[in-house]
């Protein structure tokens, strides 16, 4: 059994390998969090997975498809505000809404490139 649950992890892992943040023009939120953290929203894209580390973007691709009313909800990335930083505005416009406290900026930059 074992054996077969790293099969699939692998057949997995060997999709979203190719994929980077810039090939996709959808991300995903998960507000799995918001039972204790009720101000608190992820943004999952193919090289970030959410904080817990639980659900990565095919996770919650798969989540929003079985079950459109749960945790995870497309957010199309929008136009780009700043591509260095990594921001777009689709991106900006979920994360106001999704959350309790209001922000007007998400910053999704890649840590390798920050020199």
């Amino acid at each position: 059994m074992v054996e077969a649950a790293r099969s699939v992890y692998a057949t997995r892992d060997a999709r979203i390998e190719g994929m980077t943040d810039e090939t996709v023009d959808t991300y995903y939120s998960c507000t799995l969090c918001q039972s204790f953290a009720p101000s608190h929203v992820c943004v999952i894209s193919p090289e970030r997975t959410g904080l817990c580390g639980s659900y990565n973007w095919m996770d919650c691709k798969a989540s929003f498809e079985i079950n459109p009313t749960g945790p995870n909800k497309p957010v199309e990335k929008g136009i780009v505000l700043d591509a260095r930083y990594g921001q777009w505005a689709g991106v900006n416009d979920f994360v106001a809404r999704a959350r309790v406290v209001r922000l007007t900026i998400t910053t999704c930059i890649p840590l390798c490139t920050i020199r």
